[in-house]
């Protein structure tokens, strides 16, 4: 297994990435995978932020190559905007777009989220 990641960040923009692949052996047979996403953030203000992501995974079938078989993909979008209601309280909603293995179509999703965090310590 191998990866490569990647960061870059300039002004109020974040931008990050990773692919990883992974061989495996089975006896004779050599089968490889791998997976990737790329993400990036932008602040548009003190309190309001855009982010986005799109991942993905390329696997073997089932059984393996020597099958003939066409190859397993899934594929997933998010798009995100937040609002940082105070230092500890932050209000995000999100769509999704994700597509299964053996799906030929997009699920989609739309979710809101609150999410508060506070030091401890």
């Amino acid at each position: 297994m191998w990866s490569l990641e990647a960061d870059y960040a300039f002004a109020y923009t974040k931008v990050s990435a990773e692919w990883t692949r992974e061989q495996f052996e089975a006896g004779a047979q050599r089968n490889a995978s791998a997976s990737w996403f790329v993400q990036g953030m932008q602040t548009l203000s003190p309190r309001w932020f855009v982010a986005a992501r799109y991942e993905g995974i390329s696997a073997p079938p089932f059984g393996g190559e020597i099958t003939g078989s066409p190859r397993l993909a899934y594929t997933n979008a998010e798009a995100s905007a937040g609002y940082r209601v105070s230092p500890e309280l932050t209000i995000r909603s999100s769509w999704f777009a994700t597509r299964w293995y053996t799906s030929t179509g997009y699920d989609h999703q739309a979710g809101v989220s609150l999410v508060w965090s506070r030091r401890w310590w």
